[in-house]
């Protein structure tokens, strides 16, 4: 079959009412019936089609087209309309980026519902993820498959560029043989030119009972698990960026100070803890010009620049730097009791999208961070976020005014988040209008409000 295709138009009515095509085409209805607004799709729906050609294993456009001449369910989804792969193609490029999250919602829908498996994609979430984002990203890389998929299709399919001296059989017969005389013949291991037969196939080796030689027989060595070597390598990989990350801050504490101070400043007779950044409190017991001493020193400035260029990230708004400088602080003092707990911190406001648990710990976090960087938008969209999540275990906890403190004063944060507003409401509370610049509110002791909040606004 070319390009194009018309195809039949029956209409499905031969189909069981358990067919693959009918599945997809029903939780497909399900999904953009309960959208908002609800999304009507005129047939053909090609996102139907798509997802079903690729649960039959069917991924680039051309292969598709082939199939749908002898496929009814293809037949049935597409109801007679003439497609092209050209146009396949351009509807997929055309709603990349739209595509993931319908058929992600559609395989949740079935996967929830009690599937499996729909056809070929087994329908499994991923570990550490939800069940709807894990059939996002099932449905991105079903995307990336059919454009790898035609990617290969016109590699393949693309004439070969053969020079005119390579064109005729005769010329490339000299000309391949010359090039072949001029590779080592020695170290060549031909291929014999045909399988052996059974009378020329070698005797099975038996193991000898001699003791082993010096030699090392290479067919027998043990390997290790590509697993394990993989781990190997990505722990060695990490060891060279710490070295790396530690050599550079040292480097830039070092490049800090002033050249005269740098040159004509004598070395302190002891190392003087830091004790307002969380120092060791312990004091050396070399000597200057010692290499214990020296060494001393220098993990002191190193964990002092660490914490100073995270500090100064963190009051920038930048936390993904901060938590790096908090992380390689750490590195430098293992047991810093203010590196650690900067650093997780920051990791939770980080990925306060992605948490799915602890969420009462996740919030004293960053009630604690908010007192460091008042100011920090991104602290506070965290700490909106992880308010919501607890007052939604309240709820769930029929504690209502346990909810209604924590979703009001996410709500008087941010007014505009439809989360907060929508978790004041649940509770049984009125929120703030949109837009509204309520009062600062008051926070308790693990990032609540001390009392129920109340604004005229409300």
């Amino acid at each position: 079959m070319d390009d194009a295709t018309l195809l039949d138009t029956s209409g499905g009515a031969g189909l069981p009412e358990d067919h693959l095509a009918l599945v997809i085409e029903d939780a497909l209805a399900a999904v953009d019936a309960t959208s908002s607004p609800p999304q009507p799709v005129e047939p053909p729906d090609l996102r139907a089609v798509l997802l079903y050609s690729w649960s039959c294993g069917v991924l680039s456009t051309q292969d598709l087209l082939d199939f749908a001449g002898s496929d009814p369910g293809l037949q049935y989804l597409l109801r007679g309309a003439s497609v092209s792969a050209g146009t396949l193609r351009a509807y997929r490029e055309r709603n990349r980026d739209r595509l993931p999250s319908t058929l992600g919602a559609v395989l949740e829908v079935c996967r929830v519902a009690g599937l499996s498996q729909l056809g070929g994609v087994r329908l499994v979430p991923s570990p550490g993820k939800d069940g709807a984002d894990s059939m996002a990203d099932l449905a991105s890389a079903l995307i990336l498959q059919s454009i790898s998929a035609d990617q290969l299709a016109d590699a393949i399919n693309s004439p070969v560029s053969v020079p005119d001296e390579l064109r005729s059989r005769g010329a490339r017969a000299g000309t391949f043989r010359d090039v072949a005389g001029g590779i080592h013949p020695a170290k060549a291991q031909p291929l014999p030119p045909s399988l052996p037969t059974e009378a020329e196939r070698p005797p099975p080796v038996q193991e000898a009972a001699e003791a082993p030689t010096s030699e090392p027989i290479v067919a027998n060595s043990p390997r290790l698990p590509m697993a394990v070597l993989t781990r190997v390598l990505s722990i060695l990989a990490a060891v060279a960026v710490l070295v790396v990350g530690l050599v550079a801050v040292r480097w830039v504490a070092a490049s800090s100070a002033p050249p005269p101070a740098r040159t004509t400043a004598a070395r302190l007779p002891t190392l003087v803890p830091f004790a307002e950044i969380g120092e060791p409190t312990t004091t050396p017991t070399t000597t200057p010009g010692e290499a214990g001493f020296d060494d001393d020193v220098d993990l002191a400035a190193a964990y002092a620049e660490a914490i100073r260029l995270a500090d100064e990230s963190l009051q920038s708004d930048d936390l993904a730097v901060a938590r790096d400088f908090y992380f390689l602080a750490t590195q430098v003092y293992p047991d810093d009791a203010l590196a650690n707990d900067r650093l997780r911190q920051v990791q939770t406001a980080v990925g306060i999208d992605d948490r799915r648990t602890d969420w009462d710990e996740a919030l004293e976090d960053l009630a604690d961070l908010r007192e460091v960087v008042p100011n920090s938008q991104s602290v506070l969209r965290a700490y909106v976020t992880a308010l919501v999540a607890v007052g939604r275990e309240a709820l769930d906890r029929e504690n209502l005014i346990r909810a209604r403190a924590l979703c009001g004063e996410a709500n008087r944060w941010l007014p505009d988040r439809v989360d907060a507003r929508s978790c004041v409401i649940a509770a049984g509370d009125v929120p703030f209008a949109p837009g509204a610049s309520p009062a600062t509110p008051t926070r308790g002791a693990i990032g609540v409000p001390a009392t129920t909040p109340t604004s005229p606004l409300r």
